[in-house]
């Protein structure tokens, strides 16, 4: 009711706060740019009031206290941050630490790959196994050697029908003597056979297998039981290492070249490589 009396009488209302606080900001606003400053006094070519001397003196220790002031207070704030006493901590550049930590990287793992070569190495030869064969031909070497006596030969003399129970015998006799015992397989019409017989018999084979002793078997009478106790061939001459029980278990050579050169070239190379344990034939 009393906006529409308002209204009907023509009567304007009250400012409101806000406005009153707008309309004071307008004032003070037009009061301080209507204030020339000694600078725009000077573009706008006004007059700037003189000082005397002893308010420009005044002027300029209050300026200077001032001054004084601000410097004082941000050099306590310095001194509170760091002490003046203390030297200044030392930092490495950043270039000069990543290359460090670079080279430091690459030498822990340079280091770390010879550790573990060196670890590989000593587990491989840890775990190796003896060398078989340089046992073996020490074993041979001193079958031929030359304080120990000529190779022999000792026929078969054929009692009863299995053969182990006599090589047997002759196998723990060698022993006894430090000689080494081998199987034997001829016939009188196979050269290489005859020429090896006579080799030995004849002693030109004397040195070079001292403390062998052949056990002479014949192809034509004991095939069947030599078959028996393990000897299986194709061609003869038979060299064959007897196992401690009489029987053969493969360790042999079988067959030889005519002519010769049969017995260096051939027969004898092939029985060393037998006694030192290497795989023939």
């Amino acid at each position: 009711m009393a906006r529409l009396i308002g209204r009907a009488t023509g009567a304007r209302p009250s400012a409101t706060k806000g406005q009153a606080q707008t309309g004071k900001r307008e004032q003070s606003c037009k009061s301080s740019c209507s204030e020339p400053t000694r600078r725009h006094a000077i573009d706008l070519g006004t007059k700037w009031p003189e000082t005397s001397a002893s308010q420009r003196k005044t002027r300029s220790s209050a300026h200077r206290e001032l001054s004084l002031a601000v410097a004082g207070s941000r050099r306590h704030v310095l001194d509170r941050q760091e002490p003046r006493d203390c030297p200044p901590r030392a930092r490495a550049p950043r270039l000069e630490m990543a290359y460090a930590s670079c080279v430091s990287f690459r030498t822990s793992r340079v280091l770390q790959f010879f550790r573990l070569a060196l670890l590989a190495a000593l587990l491989i030869d840890c775990s190796r196994p003896a060398s078989k064969p340089r046992e073996r031909k020490a074993t041979a070497s001193n079958a031929s050697a030359p304080n120990a006596p000529p190779p022999e030969f000792l026929r078969y003399p054929r009692r009863g029908s299995a053969i182990e129970p006599w090589i047997q015998e002759q196998v723990e006799l060698a022993e006894a003597a430090k000689l080494r015992v081998l199987v034997y397989v001829g016939a009188s019409w196979c050269e290489p056979c005859q020429r090896f017989h006579q080799a030995v018999e004849h002693g030109e084979l004397n040195g070079s297998l001292n403390g062998l002793r052949f056990l002479e078997f014949d192809q034509d009478q004991d095939a069947a039981a030599l078959k028996t106790a393990g000897y299986v061939y194709q061609y003869i001459p038979v060299l064959a290492l007897p196992d401690p029980d009489g029987r053969n278990h493969g360790k042999m050579i079988s067959g030889s070249i005519k002519g010769s050169q049969a017995i260096q070239k051939n027969l004898v190379p092939r029985l060393h490589a037998l006694l030192d344990g290497q795989a023939v034939d």
